[in-house]
């Protein structure tokens, strides 16, 4: 039948009835791997209606999803596997191959690692932190529901730093984000920026739009450091269109 991501649906038979994947005749010769008779395209609908009726755990199961899907779905299974909250997450620190569902990330990283790293990992109702110009990161954990965002320090452009926000999680509601940044010479004026937060499981790389560009004369300018105010609010559902077609 194949495995759980190459799974086969569609099952042919031989004359004596023995049943065989579709996809695994191939290999077979188109032979039957018990009598060696010939398959042919007659389908055995008895194991397909077996298998329509089955239903397989998420992927994510072990990290306490408990829902099931049809195995003969397949667009239905990976659309929630998709959007699975119990999709695991993975900690941005170096050296640390910790993977979990969001709100377990949230704790390891407030358990592993905010001791260990103050400066590195905060509350977001904390802030404004002091970010030096050579920390590739700052963790900003959300107490009321367990998220963890990333305020990232890129030094992927040139002649500064981009400066962006991003949640540690499976996919979910829509959120925004403010970020104001304070340094420079005396008198400099402070730099701005907002945007939508992207959604990640696993952080790999910087954002090539949507930051704030950072000149590095600002950072000389601050003593190679610049405080750091970000606010993250969620959007409001959108609200449903009146229905306004006559009865």
């Amino acid at each position: 039948m194949g495995d759980r991501t190459n799974f086969c649906i569609v099952h042919v038979q031989c004359k004596h009835g023995h049943p065989s994947c579709k996809r695994c005749l191939a290999g077979l010769n188109n032979k039957c791997h018990i009598c060696r008779q010939p398959i042919g395209d007659m389908r055995c609908r008895p194991l397909e209606n077996v298998l329509a009726g089955m239903t397989v755990p998420c992927a994510f199961a072990r990290f306490g999803c408990q829902e099931g899907v049809r195995y003969t779905e397949r667009a239905q299974r990976h659309g929630h596997e998709a959007s699975c909250q119990h999709a695991p997450c993975h900690c941005p620190f170096p050296g640390c191959s910790y993977a979990g569902a969001a709100a377990q990330l949230f704790a390891h990283i407030r358990g592993a690692h905010a001791a260990g790293s103050p400066s590195a990992v905060s509350s977001i109702r904390c802030t404004p932190v002091a970010l030096p110009r050579g920390m590739p990161f700052h963790v900003l954990l959300r107490e009321e529901d367990s998220r963890v965002f990333l305020l990232l320090n890129g030094g992927d452009v040139p002649k500064g730093r981009s400066l962006s926000v991003v949640c540690v999680a499976a996919a979910g509601e829509a959120e925004l984000y403010t970020m104001a940044v304070s340094g420079g010479a005396p008198g400099a004026l402070s730099l701005s920026a907002s945007g939508s937060v992207p959604r990640v499981r696993r952080w790999v790389r910087y954002p090539t739009g949507g930051f704030l560009f950072v000149l590095d004369t600002y950072w000389r300018a601050s003593g190679g450091s610049v405080s750091v105010t970000v606010h993250v609010k969620k959007l409001p559902p959108p609200e449903l269109e009146e229905d306004t077609t006559a009865a």
